[in-house]
């Protein structure tokens, strides 16, 4: 991936993910949580595989675009979700994760491990979907159980900053223990999951460069 595609491809998922929010589903507050999702989900699905350059590039230029895409995926993220009056930080999470993703798949070696990071990325993003059936049934302590696969998801984290009801959303969460397990606990919202975010990417990414000939 060109760092010019790398750069214009959050504008075309924000474009995307405008679309679907306007045309799916009703109210403000649905629609820029609509929005936060799919700029989520396309940076778990594009993310791991923006750190690359061309060949004879400087050492560090895989960092460097993996940095100016993950800017790229804050800024697309941060104008889908304010189009539909919600907090621009709660989009602008795509751009974090986008880069701790790619970073991952960098330290990595990229090749298949870009496929593997890509999917584990998807799967936080529906862990309180199958955290239930994998873990929270099995769990001494379901509310740790549960914090945790909270913990573990941004699309979570980005909800909380908007204000979003998801806990009581029939359509997303309708008899799901690991979201009523979340009841009385304290949730943390996009603000420190893009810190987590981008520690990770920056020691990923540090590692990554060390370990380049």
């Amino acid at each position: 991936m060109t760092l010019k595609e790398a750069l214009l491809l959050p504008a075309a998922l924000a474009a995307l993910a405008c679309a679907f929010a306007f045309g799916a589903l009703e109210g403000p507050g649905n629609r820029a949580f609509a929005a936060a999702l799919l700029m989520l989900v396309g940076a778990a699905t594009c993310g791991p595989f923006l750190f690359a350059a061309a060949p004879g590039a400087p050492r560090h230029a895989p960092l460097r675009q993996g940095a100016l895409a993950g800017a790229a995926f804050a800024v697309a993220g941060a104008v889908a979700c304010a189009a539909f009056g919600g907090a621009p930080l709660a989009g602008a999470l795509a751009g974090p994760y986008a880069f701790a993703l790619g970073a991952v798949a960098y330290l990595l070696g990229g090749g298949l491990a870009r496929a593997a990071v890509a999917a584990t990325g998807l799967a936080f993003l529906a862990t309180l979907f199958h955290w239930e059936a994998l873990f929270l049934l099995r769990a001494e302590d379901r509310k740790a159980s549960a914090a945790l696969a909270f913990a573990l998801n941004p699309a979570a984290a980005a909800s909380v900053t908007l204000g979003f009801d998801w806990i009581h959303c029939e359509v997303l969460y309708r008899n799901n223990q690991t979201a009523e397990s979340l009841v009385g606990v304290p949730l943390g919202g996009a603000g420190a999951m893009a810190l987590k975010l981008l520690l990770i990417g920056g020691g990923a990414g540090g590692m990554g460069l060390l370990r380049r000939p």
